[in-house]
C-alpha cells in the first residue's frame, strides 16, 4: 500500500562533489523517515555491498545479508541505489541496516519526471531520510563511486511556517487499506475543516511500448496499473476508476469521502466499477450534487 501523509514539502540544497567539481543535484524527498530539518548532513556516497562483494544490480533489494559499513570512517555513509525490483521503503530499511545515514535512489527512466517516494506501509520502521534523483544526474554519480571518493552535502531547510499547511494522501486503488484509512481519517477532516489544504494522488506506473499497454494503460503507457494475472480485470479499468474518483474529489471533497466509503464496501471487481458508481449516483448524488454526474464518463 502507498499511503502518504505530508504536512509540508520543504527541500534544501544537495550538492555532490566528484571529478574535482561540485554538482548541484535536484531531488524529491521520500514521505517516510525522519528529516533533520534545520541541519546539514555530509556523507561519503557508496554503492550497496553484499557480504560477497559488490551488488551488480545496485538496487538494494537482495534478501541476502548486506555488509555493514565501517563506522570508524570519518564521514557518515550515504548509500546510492537504483530504482526497481522492490519498494522504496525496502531499500531504505536495507540501507539503514547497513549503517547508512541517508539513501539516494536513482530513477531507472531516461528523462525527467516527478516521482513521489511512497510508503508501502512499513515506513514507520525507517528513520533515515531518502532522496530521489533523475537518472541523468544519478548515473554519473554511480559511475564515479567506483573509481573515487564521492562526497555529498545536503542542507535541510527549516520547515516554513504556514497559515494553511498542506496534507497529501497517497492511495493505492488495489489495496483496500487505503479506503480504511480515509474512513478513519474522515472525523479529523471534519474537525479541521478549512484550516488545512488537502489533496490526493493515486499510485500509477509507466510502461514502455509493450503488448500490455493496450489493456493496462491509458495515455499510451503514461498512466498504468498492472492487473493481477489471476483476475479478469484490466489495468486500465483501475486507471479509469482513479480518474472518476479524482473527478469526485475535485468537484466536492465531502461527497468524495462518502463515495469512497461506499466504493470500498460495495464495488468489488474492476469490471463492475462503472455500474457500481452509477448505482450510487442514482441513489445519492442526483438530488445533492447533480454536477458530479459528469464524473461517470
Amino acid at each position: 500500500m502507498i499511503l502518504a501523509l505530508l504536512l509540508t514539502r520543504c527541500l534544501g540544497e544537495l550538492s555532490v562533489k566528484y571529478n574535482d567539481s561540485s554538482v548541484d543535484v535536484h531531488y524529491s524527498l521520500g514521505n517516510f523517515g525522519r528529516i533533520p530539518y534545520g541541519h546539514t548532513l555530509v556523507g561519503l556516497i557508496v554503492l550497496p555491498q553484499h557480504s560477497e562483494g559488490i551488488d551488480m544490480d545496485h538496487d538494494l533489494c537482495n534478501e541476502a545479508d548486506y555488509q555493514r559499513f565501517n563506522q570508524n570512517v570519518s564521514l557518515s555513509i550515504w548509500i546510492i541505489a537504483k530504482r526497481g525490483n522492490c519498494t522504496f521503503t525496502t531499500k531504505a530499511l536495507n540501507a539503514q541496516k547497513m549503517g547508512a545515514q541517508l539513501l539516494i535512489v536513482v530513477d531507472n527512466f531516461k528523462g525527467s519526471r516527478e516521482i513521489v517516494m511512497g510508503d508501502d506501509g512499513f515506513g514507520f520502521n525507517v528513520y533515515i531520510p531518502s532522496l530521489y534523483i533523475d537518472r541523468s544526474q544519478g548515473d554519473p554519480i554511480i559511475n564515479a563511486t567506483q573509481s573515487e571518493q564521492v562526497i555529498g552535502r545536503i542542507k535541510f531547510n527549516d520547515t516554513a511556517k504556514q497559515e494553511k499547511p498542506s496534507v497529501y494522501f497517497g492511495l493505492n486503488l488495489q489495496n483496500r487499506d487505503s479506503f480504511k484509512f480515509l474512513r478513519e481519517f474522515k472525523q479529523y477532516y471534519d474537525k479541521l475543516g478549512q484550516t488545512l489544504y488537502y489533496d490526493i494522488f493515486y499510485d500509477l506506473v509507466q510502461l514502455k511500448d509493450t503488448e500490455s499497454i493496450k489493456d493496462e494503460c491509458l495515455g499510451q503507457g503514461k498512466y498504468c496499473i498492472t492487473s493481477h494475472p489471476f483476475t479478469k480485470a484490466k489495468g486500465k479499468d483501475y486507471v479509469i476508476e482513479i480518474l472518476r474518483q479524482l473527478c469526485y474529489w475535485n468537484l466536492n471533497q465531502t461527497q468524495y469521502f462518502a463515495f469512497v466509503d461506499y466504493f470500498d464496501k460495495s464495488c468489488v471487481t474492476p469490471v463492475e466499477y462503472k455500474e457500481c458508481a452509477k448505482l450510487y449516483q442514482n441513489a445519492e448524488f442526483v438530488a445533492k450534487a447533480s454536477i458530479m454526474l459528469g464524473c461517470l464518463n
